[in-house]
């Protein structure tokens, strides 16, 4: 819940000032501009800035055609990302059941929602894009391992999730 609350705090303070440029239209509306804006080029305030990344998630509502996922390429070299959040849902990607009886969940690392993210993840790697790579909700919560009981709280959660990295 907290993460949630920070995220949008940030979201909000990252658009707070957009659009506060004036336009050459908007200055004759302005009376009275004393500001003077000066950009130093020699001088670098973060040596290791990446910018603006991506959002870019497997897309759980179907597969890509080879042209739709074309497209997406091309709009993604457009961009050039230096790093991408990349987020899964477990359930629906990797573990796809959960054996009650030997308490352990059942993985299919070649599923259509895993294809997805290995295609997201071999572009980042091929283009020295850096990952911050995760998940979206507990097994609980959704998907076909909802019936395995494993919360947030769970120590199995995290080790799914190290089992999926370690993949």
């Amino acid at each position: 819940m907290m993460r949630k609350k920070w995220l949008s705090l940030m979201l909000a303070v990252s658009f707070m000032f957009t659009g506060t440029v004036m336009f050459p239209a908007q200055l004759s509306r302005a009376s009275n501009v004393d500001a003077v804006v000066s950009v130093d080029t020699d001088t670098v305030i973060i040596d290791d800035y990446m910018g603006v990344g991506l959002q870019w998630d497997p897309s759980d509502v179907h597969d890509y055609t080879d042209e739709e996922w074309e497209l997406f390429m091309e709009r993604v070299e457009f961009l050039k990302p230096k790093w991408v959040r990349c987020m899964i849902h477990d359930s629906d990607s990797y573990a796809v059941d959960y054996d009650l009886e030997n308490d352990r969940p059942v993985y299919d690392w070649e599923s259509p929602l895993m294809k997805r993210t290995y295609q997201i993840l071999d572009y980042c790697q091929e283009n020295d894009v850096a990952v911050m790579f995760g998940e979206w909700d507990d097994p609980a919560s959704r998907g076909a391992i909802k019936h395995s009981g494993i919360d947030e709280d769970d120590i199995r959660w995290p080790m799914m999730i190290a089992d999926c990295l370690n993949e």
